[in-house]
């Protein structure tokens, strides 16, 4: 298609010049060099193992393409990565048929291209990953092994790659935000089977128009916790968290599902009417996704004081809120750290961004003795807020719940209903309310326990877009 303003380069051509002006920078390029292996070395440096003979280096960089994903394997990673055919160039036998409809519709669009002719059909392979980004950046568990890889529209985006990646492998991040391509998102969660369904979703819609906040059922449920089941017959609506499916909205009905669009939706009142009821009475809210992390040990206190900006609690029974700063100085997390005994901290995040937080925890050695768990899948959570929260829970525990007996940002163990919690008084609403966290075991008897009791006090569920919502209006976290 013809674009007045628009240009063009030869691909080969400008190849060609890059590996020219990278020679000119002392780089050494090997043509017809299978790669064989990658092993890593126990000072983060890699042997790469090739048919001419080995290479040791710093840092391996897989922009292999198509075979991404057979690269990453000869380092032990799994990359959630699916080639698809695609009519692009010429490699396999022509499929026309698949494609007629479509053809026709183009013609249909632009009647010019039925005069012009079909000069060449191309059909071959590209390569997606479950959401058709790009997976860049560093790997989280592995010492200087970058990825480059699932770059659909290949060599238009590699100038501006090719800058980030060198920013991020010299300074320890790059300038833009690049989350939504980092390979962090996805974790062993992202399997083949998830990873094919999604490709495939992604394939057959990419040039659909997409809304805010669309949800996709391709590939799930990919992971859930004891109560899906039972919050799926109260009509729960999920939406995947880093794998996990998680109550998004409470329907009338069970099955009922997300309509899309730019105006309101088919949500916006259900919404609208658990945010009021949090904000008028109480409100329960599922908030097993965040990210939970254990440190426990001699140096705990002080590895979190070298973490994040804030100075950790000192005294058992104290929480803090505090932002971890990146390597730019910009905010790359926000975290509620609560001293729960002599030598031990929870830490409270996101959930999806664990495995991107994982790079930013290891770049702080944990001192001798101490031990750093990621506790997310054992441990559940639920949030109790809303002016009558007190007045709920104190019907199902014996604590002392009153302002002067339970201070704001202060926590505890507690039987609540006869299940044990660590509560922190807490609220992500900005609400009066508690953060109750149980083992993933009794997520249901707690669960149940606490609807009961809202239900005698105005109160009932609220999902993820409730709590959005609350949060934002009071410029809370």
């Amino acid at each position: 298609m013809f674009e007045p303003d628009g240009g063009n380069v030869d691909p080969s051509g400008v190849t060609h010049a890059y590996a020219a002006g990278a020679r000119l920078l002392g780089a050494e390029i090997e043509r017809f060099c299978p790669v064989t292996g990658t092993e890593a070395q126990p000072d983060g440096s890699w042997i790469v193992r090739t048919e001419k003979g080995d290479i040791h280096t710093q840092w391996v960089v897989n922009a292999a393409g198509l075979w991404g994903r057979e690269v990453a394997a000869m380092a032990g990673l799994s990359l959630p990565l699916q080639p698809t055919e695609h009519q692009y160039f010429v490699l396999f036998d022509d499929d026309l048929d698949r494609i007629m409809e479509n053809v026709m519709r183009a013609i249909d669009r632009v009647p010019v291209a039925a005069e012009a002719g079909v000069k060449r059909v191309i059909n071959g392979p590209m390569i997606w990953s479950p959401d058709s980004n790009a997976l860049f950046g560093p790997v989280p568990e592995l010492r200087n092994y970058f990825c480059c890889n699932g770059i659909i529209p290949g060599f238009s985006q590699s100038g501006g790659l090719g800058l980030l990646a060198a920013q991020w492998m010299i300074e320890g991040e790059p300038e833009w935000d690049m989350f939504a391509w980092d390979l962090a998102r996805f974790g062993d969660w992202a399997d083949k089977a998830f990873t094919k369904a999604r490709v495939r979703d992604q394939y057959m819609h990419r040039f659909k128009i997409h809304f805010p906040n669309e949800e996709r059922a391709a590939g799930r449920p990919a992971m859930t916790r004891p109560a899906y089941e039972m919050q799926r017959g109260m009509g729960a609506v999920f939406g995947l968290n880093a794998g996990w499916e998680h109550p998004l909205w409470f329907a009338d009905a069970p099955g009922t599902e997300d309509t899309n669009g730019f105006a309101r939706q088919n949500w916006f009142e259900p919404v609208g009417r658990e945010a009021a009821m949090l904000r008028d009475a109480v409100g329960v809210i599922d908030i097993s996704n965040f990210g939970k992390y254990e440190v426990t040990g001699p140096g705990a206190g002080d590895w979190l004081d070298a973490l994040v900006a804030n100075h950790v609690p000192r005294e058992i029974g104290k929480s803090c809120l505090t932002p971890l700063i990146g390597m730019r100085g910009g905010v790359a997390g926000d975290f509620t750290i609560t001293m729960t005994g002599d030598e031990s901290y929870m830490m409270i995040g996101s959930g999806m961004a664990e495995r991107y937080h994982r790079r930013f925890f290891d770049m702080v050695p944990l001192p001798d003795g101490t031990g750093f768990e990621v506790a997310t899948p054992r441990i559940a959570g639920f949030n109790v807020a809303g002016p009558r929260s007190r007045e709920m829970l104190a019907g199902l525990t014996d604590a002392d719940l009153s302002n002067e007996g339970w201070r704001f940002m202060r926590s505890r163990r507690i039987a609540v209903g006869g299940v044990d919690c660590l509560a922190i008084r807490v609220s992500f609403t900005g609400d009066l309310g508690w953060e109750l966290h149980c083992a993933v075991d009794d997520q249901v008897v707690l669960y149940e326990t606490l609807l009961e009791a809202a239900a005698a006090h105005g109160g009932g569920p609220v999902g993820g877009r409730a709590l959005g919502a609350l949060r934002i209006e009071k410029g809370y976290g």
